[in-house]
C-alpha cells in the first residue's frame, strides 16, 4: 500500500491504542538508554523487507492504469481522479513524512498539509465513472451494497474479480497486502504498551495546556484531510510537535516496534525474505507492462 494508506493505518492503530485499556503488565521490551529522538529518515527493520514508496507508487500506478484500460474494454469509462494529489490543491495532499515526526519548520508553514513543491501522499485512489455502470462492479465484479455477479455495459459478466482481480492476475498478486504480515501487529502492541500509552497520555495533557483537546495523537490530522490550509491548523501542529517532543510519545513506540520487528526477523527470516521477493517480482512485472502502454 501507499504511503498514504500506511500512515492512516498507522493513526488508526494508535486511536485504537488510545482508547484501550493499558496492559496488566509491563513490556519486556527495554527502552534505549539515552532514548534516541525519531527523525523522518528514522527506519524500521521490516523496511529492509518491503517496497519503498517510491516503489509502491510505481506499482500502483501501474495497477491503476490497469484497471482503467480493463474497464474500457467493458464499455465502461473511469477517470483516476489523482496520480499527483499536489496538483489538486491542499485538501488532498498531505505530509509525506513518517507519522509522528512533522518538523516544527513544516508545522509553522504548512500544518499538515504538503508543501506546494511536495512530496505528498494520498489518502485513497479515486475512480469515477462517466457513465450508469456502478464503479465497484466494473472495479471489484460486484454491485454496490450486492454479491450479485456485474456486467458490463454490453450486459456480459466481468472477470472473477473484476477489473482489479484482471490486474492483480498480470501483477502477480494484489499490492493492497504489501507489506510485512505483522508490521500492523507489533504496531498495535507497541502503542499499548504502558509506557506508550503514559507517553500519549503525557502528550494529551499538554495539548490541553495549550487549549487544544484531542483524544488521540493522529486526531490532529483531521484538521487537514479534505480541507484547506488555515492558521488554526498551524497553530494545532506547531502545538503537536512541541508535545511530541516533550513527551516523547513517538520515541517510545518507536523504539518498541524497532526491538519486536527485530525478533520477528530472526524468529522467521525467511518468511519475511520470500514476501519481499514476491514484492519485487510484482514490480518487475509492473515496470514490464508499463513500456507496452
Amino acid at each position: 500500500m501507499t504511503i498514504a494508506r500506511s500512515m492512516a493505518a498507522v493513526a488508526l492503530l494508535l486511536l485504537a491504542a488510545g482508547c484501550a485499556a493499558p496492559a496488566e503488565s509491563g513490556s519486556d521490551v527495554p527502552l534505549p538508554d539515552p532514548l534516541p529522538r525519531v527523525t523522518p529518515a528514522s527506519v524500521l527493520p521490516f523496511e529492509a523487507y518491503t517496497l519503498s514508496a517510491d516503489e509502491r507508487s510505481e506499482l500502483f500506478a501501474v495497477r491503476n492504469a490497469l484497471v482503467v484500460e480493463c474497464a474500457r474494454e467493458h464499455g465502461v469509462t473511469l477517470t483516476l481522479v489523482h496520480d499527483d494529489p499536489v496538483s489538486l490543491g491542499h485538501g488532498l495532499a498531505m505530509w509525506a513524512g513518517r507519522f509522528g515526526t512533522l518538523p516544527l519548520e513544516q508545522a509553522r508553514e504548512h500544518g499538515y498539509h504538503a508543501p506546494p513543491e511536495g512530496p505528498a501522499t494520498q489518502p485513497f485512489t479515486v475512480f469515477v465513472r462517466e457513465d450508469e455502470q456502478p464503479r465497484s462492479g466494473v472495479i471489484t465484479g460486484e454491485y454496490d451494497a450486492s454479491t450479485t455477479r456485474a456486467v458490463d455495459a454490453a450486459g456480459a459478466p466481468l472477470p472473477d474479480g473484476g477489473c482489479r482481480g484482471v490486474a492483480d492476475a498480470r501483477l502477480g498478486g494484489d499490492p493492497d497486502e504489501l507489506g510485512s504480515p505483522s508490521a500492523e501487529e507489533i504496531r498495535l502492541e507497541a502503542a499499548r504498551d504502558p509506557r506508550s500509552v503514559e507517553a500519549m497520555d503525557d502528550w494529551r495533557r499538554c495539548m490541553e495546556e495549550r487549549g487544544y483537546a484531542f483524544v488521540s495523537v493522529d486526531e490532529p490530522y483531521d484538521l487537514a484531510l479534505g480541507n484547506e490550509l488555515t492558521d488554526e491548523e498551524r497553530a494545532v501542529a506547531v502545538a503537536d510537535v512541541q508535545c511530541t517532543g516533550s513527551s516523547r510519545w513517538r520515541d517510545i513506540t518507536f523504539a518498541i516496534e524497532t526491538e519486536l520487528q527485530e525478533r520477528a526477523l530472526r524468529r522467521e527470516p525467511d518468511r519475511y525474505r520470500e514476501r519481499h521477493e514476491h514484492e519485487l517480482a510484482m514490480l518487475a512485472a509492473a515496470r514490464s507492462i508499463a513500456p507496452q502502454r
